[in-house]
């Protein structure tokens, strides 16, 4: 808050405080810590558009991208490896219809990751086996009638 105050009058010092700042957030590795480094890496460009360098400022806002890339990158497969493993799970308990669902959202994050693992494979290959056993079933049924 401090930065953000001064920043009205001085920009620039603002900006490199802020920096420093984001530095040491960045460090931190947790969630907060990777946000917070992304904010005030976003005020310090702004304050250094404010001071006259839109330069300085445009290399801050890559920063703050890739930093919010690399986010969308882990928690993307994040979401994927645990949207295949409760797919699998469910097509071993029985619940196919569940599983489906799960699997497709485990294939929609996918998508960004080609290299899918052991537990893809594994779900995918119980993915398939649903869908076959469900059409042999259709089909069972539609010959008897």
């Amino acid at each position: 808050m401090r930065e953000f105050h001064r920043g009205k009058k001085e920009p620039q010092n603002a900006a490199m405080a802020l920096v420093r700042l984001a530095r040491h957030a960045r460090s931190n590795r947790e969630t907060a810590g990777v946000w917070r480094a992304q904010q005030c890496l976003g005020l310090a460009g702004l304050y250094y558009e404010k001071a006259g360098n839109p330069a300085r400022a445009a290399r801050l806002f890559e920063r703050v991208a890739e930093l919010a890339r690399a986010e969308v990158v882990y928690h993307s497969k994040a979401a994927a490896s645990a949207s295949a493993q409760a797919a699998r799970l469910s097509f071993l308990a029985g619940n196919g219809t569940r599983g489906v669902r799960r699997a497709e959202d485990a294939l929609r994050f996918l998508g960004g990751h080609p290299e899918p693992g052991y537990v893809f494979e594994e779900m995918l290959k119980l993915y398939r086996g649903y869908y076959v056993a469900r059409d042999q079933a259709r089909r069972a049924k539609a010959r008897k009638k």
